[in-house]
């Protein structure tokens, strides 16, 4: 009788070898199918799929074993490793992850980006950008970029983060460098907010109105990313906030610490979002270097392409729109005069930046033909009519 158990016993575990082995062949010609076609793999609704329920009894203990027989880094996944922003996913993820250890699993550029949406999540503000950015159809990828925190491309709705080229198990390992990349969503998102609303400024207002909007656009994008840190502060990722104290913007978190010991309301009605505000402009290198880029970009305008600026004044409206938040709330509303005419706003000292400007000024009035400069065009074609 024991004999015969033994080998009724044997033949059982037999017949579940054999039907693991069928399942393991279904599953993973299906994945390098997909792999073969640049689509990512998802060992984890294929072991749910594809498994019936008797065999994953079979299996029990041995699932963790049948998922590494079959291998999920075994594919080349390079084929598109772009993130599409999806607030859904990001909330399951926060849900099913345990967000502090994620990093330290990181396998590939997939993990980092569904870590960072994830953690954003916890802020009210930057789960509605996460929102603004998913409903705009934005994606989002890694890359080491020469300089810069991110590249935004307008057209294809596309953001590049910059991560400084470490790959992904050395990015999940270092402090520094996935907070860095974090902060650097925090803006490129609030950079998505304001490239859905002031798209086109150059065909639309005059050099001096772009310098200034475009300031005041900087200088909202970092004010912004220091609510959002606060806010993530509150929901214990301290990490966050010491890094922010710590970096370039770290006088601005250093205000809104000082205005909320103050009035710990001021966050909720725009005062301390208008004192970080009016911090940025408080450094002169900050400015500088900003009015630099944007001088740049301008002329870049004018030589290589044939965009023409335009001749619209910047005005309070414009302000007040760059300061608006998701909940319609805008933080500058009884300040945009201010900002507007204060030459502590709207001064420029850098007499580099000033003869830079008034060059794009000049170059954008004259009509440049066989290198000739004309004021009057009319005039210009009568002296070199065109074929």
């Amino acid at each position: 009788m024991g004999h015969l158990a033994t080998t009724h016993s044997k033949t059982y575990l037999l017949d579940c070898e054999v039907d693991i082995l069928e399942d393991v062949r279904s599953v993973g010609d299906t994945l390098v199918k997909e792999s073969l076609n640049g689509m990512r793999p998802n060992i984890f609704s294929y072991s749910s799929k594809n498994r019936n329920v008797d065999t994953a009894e079979k299996i029990g203990e041995s699932s963790s074993q049948y998922d590494s027989f079959i291998g999920t880094t075994d594919y080349d996944l390079s084929a598109d490793t772009s993130y599409e922003f999806c607030l859904k996913d990001s909330l399951n993820t926060k849900k099913f992850q345990n967000l502090e250890a994620y990093p330290y699993a990181f396998e590939e550029e997939y993990d980092v980006l569904n870590w960072a949406t994830a953690l954003l999540t916890d802020s009210p503000i930057a789960r509605a950008l996460l929102k603004e950015a998913e409903n705009k159809g934005w994606a989002v990828q890694l890359n080491n970029l020469e300089n810069g925190e991110y590249r935004l491309n307008a057209e294809s709705k596309f953001i590049e983060l910059n991560d400084h080229g470490l790959d992904v198990q050395t990015l999940g390992n270092s402090t520094f460098f996935r907070t860095t990349l974090l902060c650097s969503l925090m803006k490129a998102l609030r950079d998505i907010w304001h490239e859905e609303r002031l798209n086109r400024l150059e065909t639309k207002y005059n050099p001096e109105a772009i310098l200034f909007i475009e300031r005041a656009r900087t200088a909202d994008i970092d004010s912004i990313a220091i609510v959002i840190g606060w806010e993530l502060r509150s929901t214990d990722h301290q990490e966050i906030w010491r890094h922010m104290i710590g970096s370039d913007e770290g006088d601005m978190a250093q205000v809104l610490i000082n205005i909320l010991d103050r009035y710990p309301t001021a966050l909720y009605n725009g005062m301390a979002t208008a004192h970080i505000f009016r911090q940025w402009y408080a450094n002169i290198d900050r400015i500088d270097a900003c009015d630099h880029s944007i001088l740049e970009h301008l002329d870049y305008l004018l030589m290589e392409t044939d965009i023409e600026l335009g001749t619209e004044k910047v005005t309070e409206e414009n302000f007040e729109a760059i300061s608006t938040l998701p909940d319609k709330s805008c933080y500058l509303i009884e300040l945009s005069n201010t900002v507007l005419r204060d030459p502590f706003f709207a001064g420029l000292g850098d007499p580099i930046n000033q003869a830079h400007l008034f060059q794009i000024i000049y170059d954008n009035k004259v009509t440049q033909v066989d290198g000739v400069p004309f004021r009057d065009v009319s005039l210009a074609h009568k002296i070199f009519p065109s074929d």
